[in-house]
Parts: structure tokens; C-alpha cells; sequence
């Protein structure tokens, strides 16, 4: 029997809006974002790498940090929020996984193209 934990998803109505804590449902929202832009954007040759990452910046980092201010951050969510910021970079930049030392690349491209 395999057990699963699920953690509880903390949920409150502030004037009509439903404010969620759980940083999982963010990064999927943003994901499916990022995914929808991906072949018309991130993937398309003909644009600058300095235009994919202002339209990351602009419409997915919104979408992944939308309510944040009332959220309460564990390691576990700021590593998540790190990693999708990474990979979502990797795949603008076009760099593999399995390149050494990725996210000191991402980082010293990101700084120098903003």
C-alpha cells in the first residue's frame, strides 16, 4: 500500500480573490505559462536571447510570484522557486542539463544581459 502525503494547501478569500500559499500550484501555473509560450517565443531562432528573457521576466516571473507577499517561505519553496527559475533559463539560454556548473552559467549570463 503506498501512502501519500499531500500537504495542506492554505487557501483564504481577500475581497472576491482566492489567495493560495501552496508555492507548487504557482510554479505549475507559471510552467503552463512558459509552456504556451515556448514554441512562439522561447524556441524561436529569429529572436534575441536579451527579448526571450524580458518576456520571461515580464509574463511568467508575475504569474510565479503572484500573491507572494503572503506567503510564508521554507527552504523546500525557495529551492522550487530557484530551480524553475533555472531550468526555465537553461532552456531559453539552450543549455543541456548535463553541462557542468549550469546555474553559475545561467547567472552570469542573466546579470550581464540585464
Amino acid at each position: 500500500m503506498v501512502r501519500r502525503i499531500y500537504l495542506a494547501e492554505h487557501r483564504t478569500v481577500y475581497l472576491g480573490i482566492i489567495l493560495t500559499y501552496d508555492c507548487q500550484f504557482h510554479v505549475k501555473q507559471a510552467s503552463a505559462a512558459f509552456g504556451h509560450l515556448s514554441k512562439r517565443v522561447f524556441l524561436n531562432r529569429n529572436l534575441t536571447v536579451n527579448t526571450k528573457v524580458v518576456v520571461f521576466k515580464a509574463v511568467c516571473i508575475p504569474i510565479l510570484l503572484y500573491s507572494c507577499e503572503s506567503w510564508t517561505l521554507y527552504r523546500q519553496h525557495v529551492r522550487a522557486l530557484k530551480s524553475y527559475d533555472i531550468c526555465c533559463l537553461q532552456a531559453i539560454l539552450n543549455i543541456h542539463w548535463s553541462a557542468g556548473g549550469t546555474k553559475l552559467l545561467v547567472s552570469m549570463y542573466v546579470v550581464d544581459v540585464t
